[in-house]
C-alpha cells in the first residue's frame, strides 16, 4: 500500500530539522508514560516471587538462589526487551519516516517498531541487546535506556579498581572495547527497522557502513555532538547559569537566615510598609525559583532535544550511507501541529513557574532546615590516622565525629582482631588471612601507617578497640567482616560489649544478613545495622534498626521510606566534595567516611548559603 506523505510544503534541513525534533521530544513523553505501566506490573509480578521474604538485597542474595532467580531474571529481561523496542526501535521507526515526509503517529510507530523487535530477536540480536543492557550503561557510553541508566558500579568498588594497575587496566581495555563496538555497531538498529533485516545481517549492515564511511560518519557525528553541546550550553548560560550568578551576588543586600511566614503576617504592618525588607526577601526568592524551576525546565527541554537530534543524525546518515539520501525535507504538521506543540511547551512552563512562585512565597517552609547529619570515621580515624587503629578513634573524637567505624575478624584461636581486607599484605606484607594466624602470630605483625609518617603499629584486638572507645565515649560501629562473620562472632563481640558495660556505644553491623538478623533478634537491646549496595523491594522490612546504603542507592523517597518505618538510614563511603555537600544536605542520620575534615568544612559551607543555592541543592534531582 502507497505510504501517505504529509500534505506540507519543502523545507530545508535546518528548519525540518526543529519540527522533527520536537516531534521526537513529544514521542518521548508519551512514550515514557507507556513505559511506566509494565514497570509498574513487572515490579509487583517480581516483588510477588519473593513472597514473605518481601525484599532483596546484596546483603540476602542467598534468598533467591532457587526458583526464584530464573523467574527475577525473566521479568527484568522482559522490562529490557520491552524498553528497547519503544526507546530503540519505535524511536528510530518515527525518526525514518519523519525524514521521508510519512505519516507519523505514536500507536503506529509502536506497531513498526515491534514488527522489527521481533525480526531481530535472535541468539545473536539477544547477545547485542545485552551489550546494550549491561557493558554500554556501566561503562557510561553508548545507548541509554530508562531501564537502565542508573546502573553502575558502586564507588567502594572503583576505589578498588582504581588502586589495582591490573585492574585499571582492565577496565581501560574493557572501556575502549565497549566503545568501539558501540561506534561500529551504532546503525544496527536502523538497519532491522528500515530495511527490515535479521539481527546478523543487520550488525553486518552496520559494520559495513561504518568501515566504509569511517572518516565521513565520525566527522559529522563529532560535529553533531558539538553543535548539540554547544547548543545545549548555550540555552542553559541564558536561563541557569547566569542568572544564578546575578542573584547569587544580589543576596548580599539581604539577611541571609532571614525567616518568613506569610501566614503569619500582620496586615496592619504590611499597610505601614515596616514589612518592606520581607516583601523584597520574597521577591527575590520567587525570582530565585523561577530561574531554579523554569530555567531548569528549559534546560532539561533542550537536553532532550539535543540527544533527540543526534538520534535524527543517526537515521539520516544511514539513509545516507545506503544510497538513499532524502532530496527534500518535509516541514512536520502545518500551524495546526505548531499551535500544539508550542502550547504544550508554553502550558508547562505556566505550571513551572505556578510552582516556583509558590515555593518563593512558602520557602522557609519548604526548605526547612535539617538536623546536622552524624559523621562517623570510616575504619576508626579516615584519612587522619592509620587505617583501623587505635589512634584513629582518638582523632575522630577530636574532630567531633558522632562514631568509628570498624572490621572485626576473627583469628585461628577463637580471638578478635581488626582488619579489613581479607588477608595482611596490604598493610603488613604478609599474605595470610587472620582466620589462619594465632592470636600471637598476628600481634608480632606490624603495621605500616598508611598516613605516611613511617610508624609502625601492631594489629588492634577487640578488647583494645572497646577499652579505648569507652575511654573516648565515642560511638563504635563494629563491622562483622570477611568469612568469619557469623553467629558466633555476633555472640562473643556481644559478650565483651557487656563486660564493659557498652551496649549504648555499640552497632553491631554487616555484609552478612543471616549475623545481623540474629544479633538483632537475640540482642534486641542492641543496634544493628545491614551493609547494602543494590536492592529490590522494600528495605524497610529488612530485619535491623539501620539501613546502611551505598550512595547511589541513597535517593530522598528510598530514605524518606525508611524514616516512616522508624529506623535509621546511613550512606558509605562518602569521600568525594560533590557527594559530601549532597548527602550532608539530605535527611540523612549519618555518612560514614574517611574525609573528616572536608566534611567539616563543607558542613560549614552548607550553613552559609544563599537562598538559590538551597533550591539547586535540594532539587538537584527533580530532572534527572
Amino acid at each position: 500500500m502507497k505510504q501517505k506523505k504529509v500534505k506540507i510544503k519543502e523545507v530545508g534541513y535546518g528548519r525540518f530539522a526543529a519540527g522533527a525534533i520536537m516531534e521526537l521530544w513529544l514521542f518521548r513523553l508519551v512514550t515514557g508514560v507507556i513505559l511506566a505501566i509494565p514497570a509498574v506490573l513487572l515490579k509487583d509480578l517480581a516483588e510477588w516471587t519473593l513472597s514473605d521474604d518481601s525484599v532483596l538485597t546484596t546483603a540476602n542474595m542467598g534468598l533467591i538462589m532457587n526458583w526464584r532467580l530464573p523467574v527475577l531474571l525473566v521479568f527484568a529481561l522482559l522490562f529490557v526487551i520491552f524498553c528497547i523496542w519503544i526507546e530503540m526501535f519505535s524511536q528510530v521507526s518515527m525518526c525514518s519516516r519523519i525524514l521521508t515526509g510519512e505519516k507519523t503517529g505514536v500507536f503506529p510507530e509502536l506497531g513498526r517498531g515491534f514488527k522489527a523487535l521481533m525480526g531481530f530477536i535472535s541468539p545473536l540480536g539477544i547477545l547485542f541487546m545485552i551489550l546494550v543492557i549491561l557493558p554500554m550503561p556501566l561503562c557510561g557510553i553508548g545507548f541509554s535506556l530508562s531501564a537502565t541508566k542508573d546502573f553502575y558500579i558502586p564507588d567502594f568498588i572503583q576505589s578498588v579498581i582504581r588502586k589495582n594497575p591490573l585492574y585499571f587496566g582492565l577496565e581501560i581495555i574493557v572501556t575502549a572495547a565497549v566503545l568501539f563496538l558501540n561506534f561500529r555497531f551504532a546503525l544496527a538498529f536502523h538497519a532491522a527497522v528500515i530495511d527490515h533485516k535479521k539481527a546478523k545481517d543487520a550488525l553486518r549492515e552496520s559494520w559495513r557502513i561504518t568501515g566504509e564511511h569511517f572518516k565521513e560518519f565520525t566527522l559529522r557525528f563529532i560535529r553533531v555532538v558539538v553543535i548539540a553541546a554547544v547548543v545545549f550550553l548555550a540555552v542553559w548560560f541564558v536561563f541557569s547559569g547566569a542568572p544564578e550568578y546575578v542573584l547569587d551576588d544580589l543576596q548580599s543586600e539581604f539577611q541571609t537566615d532571614h525567616e518568613i511566614d506569610v501566614l503569619e503576617m500582620d496586615v496592619d504592618a504590611l499597610d505601614e510598609g515596616s514589612l518592606d525588607e520581607d516583601l523584597d526577601i520574597i521577591a527575590y526568592r520567587i525570582v530565585a525559583a523561577c530561574t531554579v524551576f523554569v530555567g531548569g525546565y528549559i534546560v532539561y527541554i533542550a537536553g532532550a532535544l539535543c540527544t533527540s537530534s543526534i538520534m535524527l543524525f543517526l537515521t539520516r546518515a544511514y539513509y545516507e550511507f545506503t544510497d538513499r539520501k532524502p532530496q527534500v525535507f518535509y516541514k512536520q504538521g502545518g500551524f495546526g501541529r505548531t499551535l500544539r506543540n508550542a502550547g504544550f511547551v508554553l502550558g508547562s512552563l505556566v505550571l513551572f513557574t505556578l510552582f516556583a512562585v509558590f515555593t518563593g512565597v512558602f520557602f522557609d517552609q519548604v526548605f526547612e532546615k535539617r538536623d546536622p547529619v552524624r559523621i562517623v570515621a570510616h575504619r576508626t580515624g579516615g584519612i587522619l590516622a592509620s587505617e583501623n587503629s587505635l589512634i584513629g578513634i582518638d582523632k575522630a573524637l577530636h574532630y567531633g565525629c558522632y562514631g568509628s567505624e570498624t572490621d572485626i575478624q576473627r583469628t585461628k584461636d577463637g580471638y578478635y582482631v581488626i582488619n579489613h581486607d581479607n588477608d595482611f599484605k596490604r598493610l603488613t606484607g604478609v599474605k595470610k588471612k587472620p582466620g589462619d594466624m594465632t592470636l600471637a602470630e598476628i600481634k608480632e605483625l606490624r603495621i605500616k601507617d598508611t598516613t605516611g609518617n613511617g610508624e609502625l603499629l601492631s594489629v588492634p584486638t577487640l578488647e583494645e578497640l572497646l577499652d579505648r572507645g569507652k575511654e573516648d565515649k565515642i560511638v563504635l560501629f563494629l563491622e562483622l567482616k570477611g568469612v568469619s562473620a557469623d553467629r558466633q562472632m555476633a555472640d562473643d563481640i556481644v559478650k565483651a560489649v557487656r563486660e564493659r558495660d557498652m551496649t549504648d556505644q555499640v552497632v553491631l553491623i554487616s555484609l552478612n544478613f543471616d549475623a545481623i538478623e540474629y544479633a538483632e533478634r537475640t540482642y534486641p537491646e542492641f543496634k544493628t545495622g545491614l551493609l547494602i549496595f543494590g536492592t529490590f523491594g522494600d528495605v524497610t522490612k529488612l530485619d535491623c534498626d539501620i539501613i546502611i546504603m551505598e550512595e547511589e542507592m541513597s535517593t530522598t523517597s528510598r530514605i524518606g521510606d525508611i524514616h516512616n518505618a522508624g529506623k535509621e538510614a546511613l550512606v558509605w563511603t562518602v569521600n568525594k566534595e560533590e557527594d559530601l555537600k549532597d548527602f550532608l544536605d539530605k535527611d540523612i542520620d549519618g555518612i560514614i567516611t574517611d574525609e573528616i575534615i572536608k566534611a567539616i568544612i563543607v558542613e560549614d559551607e552548607l550553613e552559609k548559603r544563599t537562598d538559590i543555592e538551597i533550591m539547586e541543592d535540594r532539587t538537584s534531582d527533580m530532572f534527572d
